[in-house]
């Protein structure tokens, strides 16, 4: 009985540990997406500036990219703004990478 007791001031300060640790979660989201844009909008100027050596480098670019917003199809907007249902018809000088990225963080999936 006395080892089971013991563990409860344990449990308690899991428990208030647990409670910072969302509270900062929860601070550092407050501020991750707009960090994410402005990381997403610099990889897609680079990838625009051809600001890369290698296919390695350019794909590393892209996948990042990739991860930062919810498009499955978000390198379309880059390579191929036609094939993408939310940039059709838009002329490609219009395709800036503020709006590729705006474009790309629109997408919400559809539960079937």
């Amino acid at each position: 009985m006395a080892a089971a007791n013991a563990a409860q001031p344990a449990r308690a300060d899991e428990s208030i540990c647990a409670a910072v640790v969302v509270a900062n979660r929860a601070d550092i989201g407050h501020y991750a997406p707009v960090v994410e844009r402005d990381r997403a909008v610099e990889l897609v100027r680079r990838i625009y500036a051809g600001d890369y050596t290698t296919v390695e480098e350019v794909d590393s670019l892209v996948a990042e990219f990739e991860s930062l917003v919810p498009d499955p199809q978000a390198s379309d907007l880059i390579f191929w703004p036609d094939a993408h249902p939310l940039s059709r018809g838009l002329p490609d000088d219009e395709l800036t990478p503020e709006l590729v990225v705006e474009l790309a963080r629109r997408y919400r999936s559809i539960a079937l």
